[in-house]
């Protein structure tokens, strides 16, 4: 046995709740215009400290306020991956719940080649 299928096996599906991923993006939707709202706001601080910037102790409260911002946008770049996690699970519960209860052919067919179904993107 190589490492790899070691490592395979070790590895333990993790059971798929669909309700609990949806309610856990409905969640994370609803909190993020009050996130967009706060990136937008520091965005054009920035973009004004940029824009009227004459000296390093202007490049310093730049730099300052870019640091922010890379803090709020990388909290919520992980967020968007989660979702992104959940949602992808959900679509290969659904394609696998589909064959199992032998769905019309013409969405499995669907299911199967659709580039945002296979992630595609």
């Amino acid at each position: 046995m190589g490492l790899f299928d070691f490592l395979k096996k070790k590895r333990k599906k993790q059971r798929v709740n669909p309700e609990k991923e949806l309610k856990a993006t409905i969640d994370f939707l609803k909190n993020s215009p009050s996130d967009i709202k706060q990136l937008s706001k520091l965005v054009n601080v920035v973009d004004t400290l940029r824009k009227s910037r004459q000296t390093n102790n202007d490049l310093k409260r730049e730099i300052k306020e870019f640091d922010k911002l890379l803090k709020v946008y990388r909290f919520f770049q992980d967020d968007v991956d989660i979702t992104g996690e959940r949602i992808k699970r959900i679509a290969r519960l659904l394609k696998k719940e589909a064959e199992e209860n032998k769905l019309e052919q013409e969405w499995q067919n669907y299911i199967k080649n659709d580039e945002n179904w296979n992630f595609d993107w």
